[in-house]
């Protein structure tokens, strides 16, 4: 009796646990698209470089095919024409990233904002606004910006 007590717990509620891991997973790629894309459009100026940009950033820090990367881009399109604030893409992060990831999440989205050449103040903004809704400390914040702005300097000589 015990040993099929044990059993069904250890089948459904790792099961449920995986598949709870795997949610959370599908909708933390989710946030950091939607994020990326709000970036992208700031400026109201939608430049086909930031298009290929974000899609290349996130093939890589997600390793999707094609398929999914469509698949991920349309839904947080979706999603960011849905929401009326931030609070539910960086409530995800803050919940199931640790504080280098949302570092990096910060330089993701500075590579987003320079990658056609100019920085609007409205992308400053929401990247700042960003930065302090998953608490990236000012210092990382601006470290982030320079080495991208140094990267992309970097990649043009």
């Amino acid at each position: 009796m015990l040993g099929s007590i044990k059993h069904f717990f250890n089948n459904h509620l790792a099961s449920n646990s995986t598949e709870h891991d795997k949610q959370v997973q599908q909708q933390l790629k989710l946030a950091v698209a939607a994020l990326l894309i709000e970036v992208m459009h700031a400026d109201n100026h939608v430049d086909p470089t930031e298009i290929q940009h974000v899609a290349t950033l996130l093939e890589n820090h997600f390793d999707l095919t094609p398929f999914q990367l469509n698949q991920l881009i349309e839904l947080a399109k979706s999603e960011v024409h849905q929401s009326n604030d931030l609070f539910q893409f960086t409530k995800l992060i803050n919940e199931h990233t640790d504080y280098d990831e949302r570092v990096m999440l910060i330089q993701y989205l500075w590579e987003i904002a320079y990658v056609d050449g100019n920085v609007d103040k409205y992308e400053d903004y929401f990247i700042r606004k960003i930065a302090d809704l998953i608490y990236v400390q000012h210092s990382d914040f601006i470290k982030a910006k320079l080495t991208t702005e140094k990267n992309l300097l970097l990649k043009k000589t």
